[in-house]
């Protein structure tokens, strides 16, 4: 008797079933410039020898009419930039904030007298200016060089605006990664230095992004210091008596109470209410403000932070938590502000 080999009879058995063996393919990515919008993602980080994400450093693209937009954080623990893209390929798109054309102005002048000019403005790759728009920077440029010179401040001021780091606008260069299906993100800034254009990179440098499911933060909080922590629910008397520099226990309640005086007395027929956040994750929306009897808003909330779920601060672990207020009078709901706490916690 003939014995097959083992690879004969896998043949013959393919062959007798009338079908071939499938191979297995690759997932596809559904990541192209046209699919960007409404998806968010995170920097990717070494952590304890594993990957992780950052949710510090953060982007999101949207779609406002036909132009693709994104919102980006650049790792900054309270603001986030706006951006608009366009794609440069078909795996790559180019997103930008305007340019900052008063400082560009001052850039143009300060390497030749009488330099800035529209056309040498409109010269610049990515630059486009109008005369009326002309017209303003150079007249906000000019006000700032008179006041350095007024305040004996000329010779600083210089190389604060003539330098190859004085930021004019900022850069981020998506190109997408079919095989791992993220982005890798460059992030960079153009400047004019000596009459000519450059680009370099920010401190974040160039990381791989990955897609994330689930709702974060997007909201520029430009009053930081608006929302204080306490350790107890019961609201100081004065402005005074806030304690400062509070370190808390991870786990604890923290209070959060508003130090400002914007929204700090109740409209008459006017309902208040808040959505919180925690390090950039929902914590409630839509919640409740009350009133108290002599018509302060009091805006109050609190959040316990894991010990597990802490982001590094400048001087110590800690977390981030963002108010973002409401008033409805009249059966109109309009956004009040956004202000944001950086407690210390351990």
């Amino acid at each position: 008797m003939r014995i097959l080999s083992v690879a004969t009879a896998i043949a013959l058995l393919a062959a007798c079933g009338g079908q071939k063996a499938e191979t297995p393919t690759a997932p596809t990515c559904d990541l192209t410039p046209d699919t960007l919008a409404g998806k968010t993602f995170l920097a990717e980080v070494a952590k304890d020898g594993q990957k992780t994400t950052d949710s510090k450093a953060r982007i999101r693209f949207d779609k406002e009419g036909d132009k693709l937009t994104a919102k980006y954080t650049v790792k900054s623990l309270a603001n986030v930039f706006d951006y608009t893209c366009e794609a440069t390929s078909d795996t790559e798109v180019k997103c930008v904030t305007p340019v900052r054309l008063p400082e560009l102005c001052i850039a143009l002048e300060l390497n030749k007298e009488g330099g800035c000019t529209v056309e040498a403005m409109n010269a610049i790759d990515g630059v486009s200016v109008t005369p009326e728009e002309f017209t303003k920077a150079k007249a906000d440029a000019d006000k700032l060089m008179a006041q350095a010179k007024e305040e004996n401040m000329w010779d600083r001021f210089k190389v604060a605006y003539h330098n190859v780091g004085n930021q004019l606008q900022a850069i981020v260069y998506a190109k997408i990664n079919d095989r791992k299906c993220n982005l890798k993100i460059d992030d960079m800034f153009m400047t004019v230095y000596q009459g000519n254009r450059m680009e370099d990179y920010n401190p974040m440098g160039s990381n791989d992004f990955v897609k994330v499911d689930g709702e974060y933060l997007f909201e520029d909080c430009p009053h930081q210091r608006l929302l204080g922590d306490m350790n107890t629910a019961e609201r100081p008397a004065t402005m005074q008596d806030f304690q400062m520099g509070i370190v808390h226990d991870a786990g604890a309640e923290v209070h959060f109470f508003n130090v400002d005086t914007n929204a700090q007395k109740a409209e008459e027929s006017c309902n208040y209410s808040m959505d919180t956040w925690a390090n950039y994750k929902p914590v409630e929306k839509g919640q409740a403000v009350n009133v108290l009897e002599d018509g302060t808003i009091d805006w109050h909330a609190s959040y316990a932070f894991p010990a597990d779920d802490l982001i590094q601060l400048p001087k110590s672990t800690g977390g981030v938590f963002h108010m973002v207020r409401y008033k409805e009078c009249g059966g109109k709901k309009e956004k009040v502000d956004v202000i944001c706490s950086k407690p210390m916690v351990q």
